[in-house]
């Protein structure tokens, strides 16, 4: 594949934004980002003139429902090729495929649709149309509080249970990521430890849980936080509850819904103030348009 210079307005990299900037690829791999006139392109190299535009990093959504008028909860194959062709098209490159809190029988047939699914792409890439990858199963529920659920339906909604997070861990053939909960249930500890053997990423959402319940779960190894200040207990200055877990916690990664309706700009601004400023944001920003309205 020849080289090709891509010539644009500015570049973002995770560390620095780049004026007057030019992006060299070389097959599939990056090969050099910086200003025009520092990165040398080779007379041989294939140039676009986007200098209207801006160049990203592709966003990784670990914490997407769906998109293009289809639910992962779908499960079928045409869902997921509606899903991961939509996003594509507004710059996600890869993504977590949630499941919401639903029967036993649905959550297990959606997450064998998706583990099906990463197996053929692994197996059949093609260079067709873009198509963002999915990267594994993000478990939203069920084990939840039903004062905190949001839109997820209550009949659905149960205790921690070790059997049940492995027989979904079962249907999910190794493709499960993130397990979402609710810290204060009785048996959350028991079923943090489990997730963590498993190899899960354990977040902390639809809780109502205290201060002291949240540091709990993350002295027990809870490592992210869903859809900060949604379907939390609201921060208080005597009770701050999973809001102050994750402001003073530097160990806690965040997603936010970044859209301008579900957080005010000025909450936006102090949790990227917190520790994990420097940890990273995940699921910052483009997350309602793909069904994730709460």
């Amino acid at each position: 594949m020849a080289l090709q210079a891509i010539f644009a307005r500015r570049a973002l990299t995770p560390q620095h934004e780049i004026a007057d900037a030019v992006v060299l690829i070389d097959g599939e791999k990056i090969g050099a980002v910086g200003r025009r006139d520092e990165v040398a392109v080779p007379v041989s190299a294939r140039r676009y003139d986007k200098r209207d535009f801006s160049i990203v990093p592709g966003f990784i959504d670990v914490h997407i429902h769906g998109a293009a008028g289809y639910d992962v909860m779908d499960s079928s194959a045409g869902a997921l090729a509606a899903i991961t062709a939509g996003v594509a098209a507004r710059g996600t490159t890869s993504f977590l495929a949630t499941t919401v809190t639903a029967s036993e029988e649905s959550t297990s047939r959606a997450v064998e649709g998706v583990a099906g699914w990463m197996e053929r792409a692994a197996s059949e890439r093609t260079g067709g149309a873009p198509s963002a990858e999915i990267l594994g199963v993000h478990f939203e529920g069920p084990f939840i509080s039903r004062a905190r659920r949001g839109v997820h339906p209550e009949e659905w909604i149960v205790a921690p249970s070790i059997s049940l997070l492995r027989r979904l861990l079962a249907a999910a053939k190794g493709a499960a990521r993130i397990l979402t909960l609710a810290p204060e249930l009785p048996g959350a500890a028991e079923l943090i430890a489990e997730a963590l053997q498993a190899g899960l990423v354990v977040s902390l959402g639809h809780t109502d849980a205290s201060y002291a319940e949240a540091t709990a779960a993350i002295s027990c190894g809870a490592r992210h936080a869903a859809h900060v200040f949604n379907a939390m207990r609201p921060f208080a200055h005597r009770e701050t509850g999973v809001v102050g877990a994750v402001l003073t916690s530097a160990s806690v990664t965040a997603e936010l819904i970044a859209d301008g309706v579900h957080v005010d700009d000025a909450a936006i601004r102090v949790l990227l103030a917190g520790p994990r400023a420097t940890q990273g944001m995940a699921g910052c920003g483009r997350r309602c348009r793909s069904g994730l309205a709460r």
